[in-house]
């Protein structure tokens, strides 16, 4: 059995020759290293988008401050939300969006602070546009044959993608204890809006889908 066959196998049910061991290909920076795990049977796994996101009514501009703090603004017919991310120095450059050190960049201010930022993100999820694009997935597919797998993601769950990305820990729990039906409506949107990539994910060509967990 390949690799591939070993990990879809295990997936499924059914029984495979060995135990099957496959690691993301990220974490392994071509080298004499990688390709004597991948001898000794290491599978990989890849991972492609199968959608394009666009805003048509959403401008989205950014800027730095000083040396490693990145603004990053939407504009909406509703009023304007603003981010701002820690970066260093390459940012953006290096491994998967890392800077020359392998930091990833650190979130130091949310887009809701106040609680009509709630409708201003609601105009952004449901201004979303889904198109699907499975040619990043067929191209890893070709190009990784049978070492392993390649599998797609649809991003956080609604309740991980307001917590993790839009609120913060603290905003979102005291929102959710004293102003409970803004976060339940901004929820019920998000939930409503991501079926569609739903559809697109599992009409694509990829062997696995998977949902983001937080393990930072």
């Amino acid at each position: 059995m390949t690799n591939r066959e070993r990990i879809l196998a295990v997936f499924h049910g059914d029984p495979v020759d060995r135990i099957p061991f496959m690691h993301w290909d990220r974490h392994f920076p071509r080298g004499l290293v990688e390709r004597e795990v991948r001898n000794l049977g290491m599978g990989l796994c890849t991972r492609r988008p199968c959608y394009v996101e666009s805003h048509p009514n959403v401008e989205v501009t950014q800027k730095m401050l000083g040396r490693g703090t990145l603004v990053r603004t939407y504009h909406t017919p509703l009023g304007s939300l603003t981010e701002k991310w820690k970066v260093g120095v390459g940012y953006g450059e290096a491994w998967y969006g890392r800077d020359w050190k392998g930091i990833l960049p650190r979130r130091i201010e949310y887009l809701i602070k106040k609680t009509e930022d709630y409708d201003i993100m609601e105009f952004i999820v449901e201004d979303a546009r889904y198109e699907p694009y499975y040619e990043a997935i067929k191209d890893a597919q070709r190009h990784l044959g049978e070492e392993g797998i390649v599998i797609t993601t649809i991003g956080y769950s609604p309740f991980q993608k307001m917590l993790i990305e839009w609120i913060g820990t603290k905003k979102f729990y005291i929102d959710f204890y004293k102003n409970r039906e803004i976060i339940e409506k901004l929820y019920n949107s998000l939930a409503k809006k991501q079926e569609e990539i739903f559809h697109v994910a599992a009409d694509s060509p990829a062997e696995y889908i998977g949902i983001w967990r937080q393990h930072r």
